[in-house]
């Protein structure tokens, strides 16, 4: 099984087991998720996905609230929710093709 999620240092890729094709999984993985050819379309659609779900946690329940502070007081960097739906907006499509081109610049593999 693989996963992929996000973490506060960037984004974790999880491998369970182990197999001898695994060794060639990952020069085959790390140039597809730094060439994602999105359309400005495409990538519109996803950023306005984006901010209706942070426009509903801010309105969500209110245990949700109270764990978004409680991670804001506990985490140096941490973005809460009404931050996030500030920022959304004022991405590019020129910000995510440049966040994509440096994702991998600083990586570290844990195995």
């Amino acid at each position: 099984d693989v996963s992929i999620d996000r973490s506060m240092g960037g984004i974790v890729i999880s491998v369970e087991g182990f197999t001898e094709s695994l060794q060639a999984f990952f020069p085959y993985l790390i140039p597809k998720l730094t060439s994602i050819d999105l359309s400005q379309a495409g990538f519109e659609q996803i950023r306005d996905r984006l901010q209706r779900d942070y426009e509903n946690n801010v309105s969500s329940a209110p245990i949700k609230q109270v764990f978004d502070k409680f991670k804001a007081t506990i985490f140096e960097n941490y973005v809460n929710f009404n931050q996030k739906r500030a920022s959304i907006g004022k991405i590019t499509l020129g910000d995510f093709q440049n966040f994509q081109q440096n994702l991998f610049k600083k990586t570290y593999i844990q195995g």
